[in-house]
């Protein structure tokens, strides 16, 4: 739910601070146009059944031109700058982003993630599409593919698979396919 959480507040910081059409790609990814503009990452470690620490990473392409991605990047990758045409002062969009994102995540803190998550379905570039979901890690990886139909209300994407078969998505990951790949 966290990466939800700051997902949201950065999409709409990119919303509102700069009226770029920010999207969501579940669950960690913020795209501009189709392109990668920020990443999500959060890693928490536990004492049992308590969690001890959260901790939250957030990369945002700010000002690089599009010479400064690796060729390999530079058709999927973006940043503000390029959207915009123009650099961004740093500081300001700082401010906005850690506004917004105490403000998401005092809210998530007291009322769960109820109030978050129409939201991030609202935002989401993910429901509706046709995804292929890569479980697991190293030789136990398992391919789901199917039609991605929403966000619950714990966070996690419900995919239906090719034969109609729902499946609950808590971790994974989700690569968005083109309408005709099977």
């Amino acid at each position: 739910e966290l990466n939800l959480v700051a997902a949201l507040a950065v999409g709409q910081t990119l919303r509102d601070a700069f009226g770029l059409p920010a999207r969501i790609k579940w669950p960690n990814d913020l795209l501009v146009g189709g392109r990668k503009i920020a990443g999500i990452l959060t890693e928490l470690e536990t004492r049992g059944a308590a969690i001890d620490f959260v901790v939250l990473g957030l990369g945002l392409n700010v000002n690089q031109p599009r010479e400064e991605f690796p060729p390999e990047l530079q058709e999927t990758a973006t940043s503000i700058r390029i959207e915009l045409g123009t650099p961004v002062d740093r500081p300001i969009l700082t401010a906005a982003l850690l506004s917004r994102l105490e403000s998401h995540y005092d809210t998530w803190l007291q009322e769960g993630f109820a109030p978050i998550h129409s939201g991030v379905e609202a935002m989401s570039d993910t429901i509706g599409r046709r995804v292929e979901v890569r479980l697991g890690e190293g030789g136990a990886e398992e391919i789901l593919r199917g039609r991605a139909v929403a966000i619950d209300d714990t966070g996690a994407l419900l995919v239906q698979d090719d034969g109609g078969t729902p499946h609950r998505i808590v971790a994974g990951d989700v690569i968005h396919l083109r309408p005709d790949d099977r």
